[in-house]
């Protein structure tokens, strides 16, 4: 019999912990008693969500860190893809509680320090205004309830749209945050930090949380900043004061936030947001770096 993909020949449910990180260890082998080629990645150890593959066709030890968040957590051995064992083992199980970290982040860090997959509760300097709109893109996720915590409103990007010269980014209201997508969003106060509790960094979500939009042959694309970002794009737009304004190559993008890049805009003159179907702001995007702003 081979396990199929997701089956979990050896597994176990464990609740009532306490939320936090936990380092798993066991031993465990995967093989084919028939002679088979083995897959890669056929036989994984894991702890909830988080895998570490198993290579070995005689017992050796193995380490899963992970975390769990709703006080249950569920270990063992699961099949991959095409996986061709069809005989598993696992023994002398150990599990280490290493609680909820503290973190602190900060949108003048050139990199991000912090270990990735860390449960953490983070303290996030960054320079947040009550009055108007920011652009965000953090490396966590917060449901609707943790956004309520922190933030009074906010916006995802929902559609670009093409009108005569004018290009209008369409922003439209969201519950929850994704991590690496930008957001605009209206902090509860005016301040340079906020806590974001309970929540686990994924330092990889900067290169999938991209948002691209497209209308004719303009393309508008927003993207994530782990860390200060140096402009290397002679189309790209960095964000202040609730507009979108032309970057200079060498100009610095503060980490934690995000830029715009505008391609195929050659016939067009105007950038305009729209909060909820309001126009917010327009810049005129062909004028000098002296006058950006059309008011």
């Amino acid at each position: 019999y081979i396990f199929k993909d997701g089956a979990r020949p050896i597994y176990q449910v464990v609740t009532g912990l306490p939320n936090g990180n936990y380092s798993l260890k066991m031993a465990a082998f995967r093989a084919n008693q028939f002679g088979t080629e083995y897959v890669d990645g056929g036989i994984c150890a894991y702890l909830n969500t988080d895998k570490v593959e198993v290579t070995s066709d005689v017992m050796n030890y193995y380490t899963v860190n992970g975390v769990v968040t709703s006080k249950k957590m569920e270990i063992g051995l699961v099949s991959g893809v095409e996986n061709t064992a069809n005989w598993v083992g696992l023994a002398d199980v150990s599990l280490i509680y290493y609680g909820v970290s503290d973190v602190e982040l900060s949108e003048n860090d050139t990199e991000m320090s912090v270990q990735d997959g860390l449960y953490c509760n983070a303290t996030v300097e960054q320079n947040l205004t009550a009055d108007g709109w920011n652009l965000v893109a953090l490396p966590f996720d917060l449901t609707s309830a943790q956004v309520k915590k922190v933030f009074d409103d906010v916006k995802a990007l929902d559609a670009l749209e093409v009108n005569g010269s004018a290009c209008d980014l369409k922003f439209v209201d969201v519950r929850a945050m994704t991590a690496g997508v930008p957001y605009l969003v209206k902090a509860k106060e005016t301040g340079l930090t906020y806590t974001c509790e309970k929540v686990r960094i994924n330092k990889g979500a900067y290169a999938t949380g991209t948002v691209t939009m497209t209308s004719g042959d303009v393309t508008l694309t927003l993207c994530g900043t782990d860390g200060v970002k140096t402009l290397d794009n002679t189309n790209a737009y960095y964000y202040t004061g609730s507009i979108f304004l032309r970057g200079e190559v060498g100009e610095e993008v503060k980490g934690l936030s995000a830029y715009a890049v505008l391609e195929g805009a050659n016939n067009l003159h105007f950038m305009n947001i729209y909060v909820d179907g309001e126009l917010v702001d327009v810049q005129n995007i062909k004028a000098t770096s002296a006058d950006k702003k059309v008011t």
